[in-house]
């Protein structure tokens, strides 16, 4: 598994005004191709390494914090994990990527793929007595990335807020920041086809299946009280 044909570029119908976005969407996804295939793929390749068990969350903990003002964990509440930990406790595991045919910019199937990049529901996740809606960093940084496609293959979105676009592409540099990955790469990606000559390596990465999982808990959870309560939740 590994990153996607580079990002062509295209000139909105606004063509003069949009290229510095263009060039700087050009740059940031280079560097960001690795990490978001991962987190795109990490769930096929390590989420059998966990089975999805609703009991094994610490729900006596969670309970605990109402999820109010500044009352909030530093990581988002894992299963198996305590939801006071002050360092990020998901196992850590090895994952081969390669080049890959899937995530192009542009093809039949790539609308679909993108989609499926965010998990059960949306990129938030309900905590608490309130049922308090957070924004977890990684679904966030899925989000934007599947913001930055949708704008590529279409020449006109209606209502897109550029200053979102601007968000988005300072968020995933922190982002690229946080994650500091050293990881060696060896070769030219640009001088290999992807469906014959793949070529990647090995990287070490936090268990993303767990995040799957913790998440798909949540979504399930969330839905149970608003049937309950007769709220109706907006299509994804």
């Amino acid at each position: 598994m590994s990153r996607p044909e580079r990002l062509r570029t295209r000139t909105p119908s606004k063509s003069d005004s949009a290229l510095p976005f263009i060039v700087i969407i050009t740059t940031v996804s280079v560097a960001l191709s690795t990490i978001f295939v991962l987190f795109a793929a990490c769930t096929g390749r390590l989420s059998t390494t966990r089975s999805f068990a609703i009991g094994r969350l610490r729900e006596s903990e969670l309970r605990a914090l109402s999820f109010e003002d500044d009352e909030v964990p530093i990581f988002y509440p894992m299963l198996d994990l305590p939801v006071d930990a002050e360092v990020d406790q998901r196992p850590l595991v090895k994952v081969g990527f390669e080049e890959t045919v899937h995530f192009h910019w542009d093809n039949s199937t790539s609308a679909r793929e993108y989609f499926q990049m965010i998990p059960f529901g949306s990129v938030g996740q309900r905590h608490g007595k309130q049922n308090r809606a957070f924004a977890t960093a990684v679904f966030h940084m899925e989000h934007c990335y599947r913001i930055f496609h949708s704008v590529y293959v279409s020449d006109d979105i209606p209502g897109i807020q550029w200053e979102h676009i601007n968000h988005c592409v300072n968020y995933l540099r922190q982002q690229i920041l946080c994650t500091a990955d050293l990881t060696p790469e060896m070769g030219d990606f640009m001088a290999r086809d992807p469906g014959e000559a793949r070529e990647g390596s090995v990287r070490v990465c936090r268990d993303f299946g767990a995040m799957y999982d913790s998440a798909a808990y949540n979504w399930f959870s969330w839905l149970r009280y608003a049937k309950a309560h007769n709220i109706t939740i907006p299509a994804k």
